[in-house]
């Protein structure tokens, strides 16, 4: 079937997942042009689509596809050779270790940092406004169009902003710990990205494009986060402008299936609160619950159950159960023997169907 224009991308300018889409896109060279999710055009994308949330992304042979993982690898398979998965297995079950801790737990960062701070959550809310509204943030707002943006960015922010931090345990009482945490894990990193460019060596990787998408639509692009890493380490502005700006051209990640060894102290990290936090997601879910509490470092911390948890996590144990006998064995011995894949070989919840349609047909509007 004929091509017939760029990839068209639908979200926000402030969306998490709409940036690390749009990071992928220019990660590898594709094509795309980014339109907003707007009032005007929600009816007609949710049909289309069959979901609410964004991204979603129109195929130039007109198919609406979402789910960014999942589209992050059927751009690998339509364009050979761009790939940002890496392909060795050891650093492939790396990348997709640190790829869900970004999509799954970051976010509780994210929402707390947006949310729980006055003038930053204004500022965004303001943003989102603007943008759903059908106006990029910083162009003029016509004065009869100012109402509309104030009434949905008040909408977003006591409607979708409180529950997101509710739901996610990202309220004032966690505070604390959520800015010690991430002071550290901004820590970690920046001690990677001192020894090199990318998380597995000179070539940017699917994990790489999904911390980029995280700052610059939250840590980078909303003011008080960013005043946290400017802060903490100021290095890591410069890595993800640069990294924003990286199309894969002939570099390579580390030979011979390496792993940086300060990628370890990361994975401790990942290990310590999210896989915890999948597993106890999981039981929650074999057992019907809506909300759990599970310990974080002595807290008994109440959460609301996500069930797209269950669906990252299947998406990796997938790719695990691929690997052949040689590659599995390499996978365990390296990362199996410090319990990072322990949560991934857990049965798939039989009560649980989750469907990331391979997209749908419509007609182009």
């Amino acid at each position: 079937m004929a091509f017939r224009g760029p990839f068209q991308l639908f979200g926000l300018e402030r969306s998490f997942f709409t940036r690390k889409m749009e990071a992928t896109f220019r990660a590898m060279g594709v094509d795309y042009e980014f339109r907003l999710k707007t009032q005007a055009r929600t009816e007609w994308l949710e049909a289309r689509a069959g979901t609410h949330l964004i991204p979603v992304v129109l195929t130039p042979e007109d198919w609406m596809l979402w789910d960014s993982t999942p589209m992050a690898f059927d751009l690998e398979r339509r364009f050979p050779g761009r790939n940002i998965v890496p392909t060795s297995p050891v650093q492939r079950m790396a990348c997709l270790l640190i790829e869900d801790w970004v999509d799954e737990w970051l976010p509780r960062v994210a929402v707390h940092s947006r949310w729980m701070y006055d003038d930053n959550a204004a500022a965004i809310a303001r943003s989102l406004g603007t943008n759903v509204a059908g106006f990029w943030v910083g162009e003029e707002i016509p004065q009869d169009k100012e109402p509309e943006v104030a009434f949905i960015a008040d909408f977003i922010r006591n409607g979708f902003g409180n529950r997101a931090c509710n739901g996610l345990a990202a309220t004032s009482a966690e505070e604390g710990p959520i800015r010690a945490g991430f002071d550290h894990q901004l820590d970690l990193l920046a001690a990677i990205f001192e020894t090199q460019p990318f998380l597995f060596g000179d070539r940017i990787s699917l994990a790489d494009v999904a911390l980029v998408g995280a700052f610059v639509s939250h840590f980078l692009g909303d003011p008080e986060p960013r005043t946290w890493v400017e802060a903490r380490q100021p290095s890591l502005v410069a890595w993800v402008e640069r990294a924003f700006h990286t199309t894969v051209g002939e570099e390579d990640w580390l030979p011979d299936d390496a792993l940086n060894p300060l990628l370890f102290p990361l994975f401790d990290e990942i290990a310590r609160e999210f896989h915890p936090h999948l597993a106890a997601t999981y039981s929650a879910m074999s057992a019907g619950s809506k909300r759990f509490e599970m310990n974080l470092d002595g807290r008994d911390v109440e959460f609301m159950v996500v069930p797209y948890r269950e669906a990252s996590r299947q998406f990796v144990r997938d790719e695990f159960l691929q690997l052949d006998a040689t590659s599995e064995a390499k996978v365990k011995e390296v990362l199996g023997s410090r319990g990072l894949l322990d949560v991934y070989q857990l049965e798939p919840l039989a009560t649980f169907h989750h469907q990331s349609p391979a997209g749908t047909r419509h007609p182009v509007l």
